[in-house]
């Protein structure tokens, strides 16, 4: 049978470390530096507690503000920049927690090549104190929205793949008169 053993390292520059063995793997590690008082469990777990609450509080909240629905909403921030070469960057946010960013450049978009502009952006709100976000594309690719919350197609029956590749195998039988 395997034992529990406790070693305790005392190293030159004044810092100390247990480990704690069970057999011949080490299982615990612990390290102070002379003259400093052993962490307790308490304060591990004050540590913790307090880990917990900073993560709770960088989270993102619902706006605490109450609007009243038959106002506007006020805009706390707005930004907009339009440059010379066509591109822009605007932004901004409403008093409700909704919030808009788009970036966007002229670029080649069209099959023959025509000038059109290419959208990066981001929007996100409240709906019952929940934070739904999406961020898009709008390219020559057309609008590409991903938001967790979009609703995806049911996957394509393996019987209609077969037969979609069939047909583009068989570009032949496409002209053939049917009787």
């Amino acid at each position: 049978m395997q034992h529990n053993e406790l070693y305790i390292l005392q190293f030159d520059s004044g810092i100390s470390r247990k480990e704690r063995h069970f057999g011949s793997l080490p299982v615990e590690y612990s390290a102070r530096v002379e003259g400093q008082a052993e962490e307790t469990e308490d304060q591990r777990s004050a540590i913790v507690l307090c880990c917990v609450l900073a993560a709770a509080l960088a989270a993102p909240q619902a706006p605490l503000l109450k609007l009243n629905p038959n106002e506007p909403i006020p805009i706390v921030a707005q930004s907009s920049v339009q440059n010379e070469d066509g591109s822009f960057q605007n932004s901004y946010e409403s008093a409700d927690g909704t919030k808009v960013d788009a970036a966007g450049l002229q670029k080649a978009v069209g099959p023959k090549g025509e000038a059109g502009t290419a959208i990066q952006g981001a929007y996100s709100f409240y709906i019952d104190n929940v934070l739904y976000t999406l961020t898009y594309v709008a390219d020559e690719n057309g609008f590409q929205p991903q938001a967790n919350y979009l609703p995806t197609p049911p996957p394509i029956p393996e019987k209609i793949l077969e037969a979609l590749a069939y047909n583009a195998a068989h570009p032949e039988e496409d002209n053939l008169k049917r009787k």
